[in-house]
């Protein structure tokens, strides 16, 4: 039994090759967290387009309308959902999408300069949801570079919560993943295949719905 999970946009040429290579060997694949769409294997994972949809609805019932996402040039999936579920709501709600998108390989100094300069250039932006934790972080720092305040003058989502958000003062919004939820399912899963209970040509793709913590 093998479970494999993606970490970098540079891996999935070669686990395109490395996946066939196991499904021909008649052997069982479970993903976590992301997926390759192309190829026939077991799945579990968030919810990401409902994960940013909500997140948008949530700051639109707080009266903000121009906001923002700043998030990652990928075409994994859980970015590509993410995106889709933040336009999604944005359409819906009849505003304009504001994204900005970072490369992966950035250090933290180059996405910090990069966000400072996107806020600067839309200075009536009132909330913005970042796609990844460490975006958030960079975004902390650059809303403190622009001498703003979060919350009182910009509202601020993080997707993937991080401990520091617990701790700063205002507390910041997320979009959890349940962990203990995720990791469950992901065991059950394997086990199933492994005693047979499940065929290996009968492919699961189980969704969790994430958590809103609001700050």
């Amino acid at each position: 039994m093998i479970c494999l999970m993606v970490e970098k946009i540079s891996d999935y040429f070669f686990s395109h090759i490395a996946f066939h290579l196991l499904i021909s060997d008649g052997l069982p694949i479970v993903l976590f967290d992301r997926y390759l769409p192309n190829i026939p294997t077991d799945y579990v994972g968030l919810d990401n387009y409902n994960g940013t949809y909500e997140a948008v609805a949530f700051l639109v019932e707080g009266s903000r309308k121009n906001i923002a996402l700043v998030t990652l040039s990928s075409d994994q999936t859980q970015m590509a959902e993410r995106q889709s579920g933040y336009l999604a709501a944005m359409e819906e709600h009849g505003l304009s999408p504001i994204i900005l998108k970072v490369s992966f390989e950035n250090d933290t100094e180059t996405t910090v300069a990069q966000c400072v300069q996107f806020i600067k250039e839309h200075p009536g932006l009132d909330a913005i949801i970042f796609a990844t934790n460490y975006l958030s972080l960079s975004g902390i720092k650059a809303i403190s570079d622009r001498e703003l305040k979060i919350s009182a003058d910009i509202s601020l989502i993080d997707f993937d919560d991080h401990d520091v958000f617990k701790i700063y003062n205002p507390t910041i919004s997320a979009i959890s993943q349940p962990l203990d939820e995720l990791t469950k399912q992901l065991f059950k899963t394997l086990l199933d295949k492994l005693e047979n209970k499940v065929r290996l040509k009968d492919i699961s793709k189980v969704i969790i719905q994430p958590e809103l913590s609001r700050g």
